[in-house]
């Protein structure tokens, strides 16, 4: 059987999971919305577990606590839902203690004073699978972390539904030749791959299968960077930047100023982002076509 003969177009449920498996991804599963209340009275020793109701579609849905220790009137405490889903609180929401603590009988929830929070999610489903597997994150981050050659990687879907991966630079010699067609193997499982380039796979049974793929020409492009804040660690900066460029795929291919502001604004410490140009411009960069943009970053913290 060809390894490209169940495509994840066409699998559900556990073939899927396969699919995504080999690809080094897997289904998220369902998770618990988490809440910071506060406690009406107090102080109370919390162990953790003790059960909570209120808030959901009607109003009684039940909670474990999860902090411990000591907690004072009108202090925090976390609590996570029983069950798994999109469970939410509504503001004010008063909840009843369901366990007996000694000086604890209410907690209430207020939007805009949870940095805790998140709401819960159910598993994911085939078609939302399906959409990652179809950016190939995993695939391209095995290029990029999982050898030492490989400086720029880019996918796109070409007429057809293939998909085309291209990579900067080319391979030189046989150890990388078969490091990329065992990257390209192993994660492709599901796709079917085009390009002007090839490598051969020794699979695991010991088929011979010809993996398609696309050498693709580089430019550096330099990203000038001026932030102002305080404990600012310049490699985190440097890495939101970079973290972003690897995101970018020939679908979407134009390095976007306004992203790039947002990245490097989500770094801690960072209160603004003063200047931002890319390649000595204070806009969007667009490469050629069929061009990847190798990003290097210039930090400065303003004093």
């Amino acid at each position: 059987m060809a390894l490209n003969s169940i495509a994840a177009s066409g699998a559900i449920r556990s073939a899927l999971d396969r699919i995504a498996e080999a690809a080094g991804e897997a289904r998220r599963p369902a998770t618990s919305s988490r809440y910071t209340v506060r406690t009406v009275d107090g102080p109370a020793t919390w162990e953790g577990g003790e059960l909570i109701r209120g808030g959901g579609p009607d109003g009684t849905s039940t909670w474990r606590a999860v902090t411990t220790g000591v907690v004072a009137a009108g202090g925090s405490l976390i609590i996570e839902a029983v069950e798994t889903g999109p469970i939410r609180l509504t503001t004010p929401q008063t909840l009843d203690v369901v366990d007996a603590v000694p000086g604890t009988t209410e907690l209430i929830w207020e939007s805009g004073t949870d940095p805790d929070g998140q709401i819960g999610r159910t598993v994911e489903s085939d078609g939302e699978l399906r959409a990652r597997l179809k950016t190939v994150s995993a695939l391209r981050r095995a290029l990029l972390n999982g050898t030492s050659w490989v400086l720029a990687v880019s996918t796109a879907v070409t007429p057809g539904a293939n998909m085309e991966v291209s990579i900067a630079p080319a391979p030189v010699g046989a150890d990388q030749e078969a490091e990329l067609a065992r990257i390209l193997g192993e994660r492709s499982l599901g796709l079917t791959l085009s390009g002007s380039s090839s490598v051969t796979w020794e699979a695991p049974g010991g088929q011979t299968v010809t993996i398609p793929y696309t050498v693709a020409s580089t430019v550096d492009v330099t990203v000038a960077v001026t932030v102002t804040g305080t404990g600012i660690d310049t490699s985190a900066v440097e890495s939101a930047v970079l973290v972003y460029g690897q995101a970018r795929t020939a679908d979407d291919n134009v390095i976007v100023r306004a992203k790039l502001f947002g990245a490097v604004a989500s770094v801690q410490g960072v209160t603004d982002v003063t200047v931002l140009t890319i390649d000595g411009s204070a806009a969007n960069y667009t490469p050629s076509t069929g061009v990847l943009a190798l990003l290097t970053v210039d930090v400065t913290v303003a004093t």
